[in-house]
C-alpha cells in the first residue's frame, strides 16, 4: 500500500458456531475492534498487522499478515522558460528515501519523455501544462505546472534618405508571434544609437553605414539585422553679404561646402520676390524692412541643404555737397547736402 492510501481490511474469519469478537493491532500503536477496519498508516515501513478472534466462548485465535507501506514520492521541479528556438529546461529534484524512481512526462504538445531532468523544444510559442508523474515501488506522485516558450520577434527595418546633413528615417518593422510587444535598438554605424521605432539621425559625413536593428521582446527574446547604407555627400550650403542698402546693390558671396567630384547647383530666394542661380549673385533692393534670405545647394548626387537668413533692408544716406570757386591761398567752403 502507498503511504496515506486508505486500506480495506476484509475479515474472512470463520466459526462453526456462535459467534466471534475481533481485535486488530495494526503495529502502528492503533488498534481497532470492527470487523473489517479501514486504516491509513501515517509512515512508511514494515508493519505486522495481527488480527486476534474470540469466540462467545472464549477460545481465541490470532492471525498477522505483514504489510510494506511504501513512501509516495515527493515530487519536485522547476521550469527554466526559454526564448524561441531554444529548448525549455526542466529541474527534477523528486527524492523517495528508498526505491528506484522512474519519471512520465507529458510536456503539453502531446510529446512525452521518461528522461529524469529532460529539455524540449516547443515548435510553437506559447505557454503550456507540462505534467511530471513520479513512481517508486508502485506508488506515484503528479505534479503540473506551466512552461512558456517565449516568442522570438523578427527583426526587420526600412529606411528613407541617403544624403548626409540631411535627416535618414529608420522604420522598425519587426513582427513578433502572440501580440507581444517589441523594443528596439538602433546603431547606425557612425557610432551613435537610438531606441526609438521610428528614428530620424542625420550622418554628418558622407560612406556606406553598417547599420543595425536589435528587436528585443518584453521577455528578452532578441533577434537582429544588419544593412549596408551608402550615405552620399551632401553640399553644405552657406554664404555671407556686404551692407543691405536699398540703394546700391547686395554682393552675395557664395561659401558653401562642395563635396570632391560633386557639381552642385545654387538657387537663391532673396525675400523680395526675386530669384537667382548664379554661384555669387548681385541684388539690388527695392523696398525697405525685413528678408529672408534662401540659399539651396544641390548636388548632381541629388543631395541638398539649404540655409536661411534673416536681414534687414536699410535706408542707404544720399551723398551731397555744394562747394565755390576760390582762389589760391584762400579758404573754400564745403557745404555737406547729403540726406537720409
Amino acid at each position: 500500500v502507498c503511504l496515506g492510501t486508505p486500506m480495506e481490511f476484509i475479515n474472512k474469519s470463520t466459526i462453526s458456531s456462535g459467534f466471534m469478537t475481533y481485535f486488530w493491532d495494526f503495529d502502528d500503536g492503533t488498534t481497532s475492534d470492527f470487523e473489517a477496519p479501514i486504516h491509513v498508516f501515517t509512515s512508511a515501513g514494515l508493519y505486522r498487522v495481527r488480527l486476534t478472534c474470540k469466540s462467545d466462548l472464549g477460545i481465541l485465535n490470532d492471525t498477522v499478515i505483514d504489510i510494506n507501506v511504501f513512501e509516495i514520492p515527493d515530487i519536485r521541479f522547476t521550469v527554466s522558460n526559454q526564448c524561441q528556438g531554444v529548448a525549455v529546461n526542466f529541474n527534477n529534484t523528486t527524492t523517495i528515501s528508498s526505491g528506484t524512481l522512474t519519471y512520465d512526462w507529458a510536456f503539453g504538445d502531446g510529446q512525452k519523455s521518461t528522461a529524469q531532468s529532460p529539455s524540449h523544444l516547443y515548435a510553437q510559442p506559447g505557454g503550456y501544462k507540462v505534467t511530471l508523474v513520479a513512481s517508486a515501488n508502485g506508488c506515484q506522485s503528479t505534479l503540473t505546472k506551466n512552461a512558456t516558450q517565449f516568442a522570438r520577434p523578427k527583426a526587420a527595418f526600412t529606411n528613407s534618405g541617403d544624403c548626409s546633413g540631411k535627416e535618414v528615417t529608420f522604420n522598425n518593422t519587426s513582427t513578433i508571434p502572440l501580440g507581444e510587444k517589441v523594443g528596439t535598438q538602433w546603431f547606425y554605424g557612425d557610432g551613435d544609437q537610438g531606441t526609438q521605432s521610428i528614428q530620424k539621425h542625420i550622418y554628418i559625413n558622407a560612406g556606406t553605414m553598417s547599420v543595425k536593428l536589435i528587436a528585443v521582446s518584453q521577455f528578452g527574446c532578441k533577434d537582429s539585422l544588419t544593412k549596408s547604407l551608402v550615405i552620399k555627400p551632401s553640399p553644405i550650403a552657406d554664404f555671407t553679404y556686404d551692407k543691405i542698402c536699398d540703394v546700391d546693390p547686395v554682393n552675395f558671396s557664395n561659401t558653401t561646402t562642395e563635396p570632391a567630384g560633386v557639381a552642385v547647383i545654387y538657387n537663391w530666394e532673396f525675400g523680395d520676390g526675386s530669384v537667382s542661380t548664379q554661384k555669387n549673385p548681385t541684388h539690388k533692393y527695392n523696398t525697405l524692412g525685413p528678408k529672408r534670405i534662401t540659399l539651396m545647394a544641390t548636388g548632381v548626387n541629388g543631395c541638398f541643404t539649404q540655409i536661411d537668413k534673416d536681414v534687414e533692408v536699410l535706408v542707404q544716406p544720399v551723398a551731397a555737397f555744394e562747394v565755390s570757386n576760390g582762389c589760391a591761398g584762400e579758404q573754400i567752403s564745403f557745404v555737406n547736402k547729403s540726406t537720409v
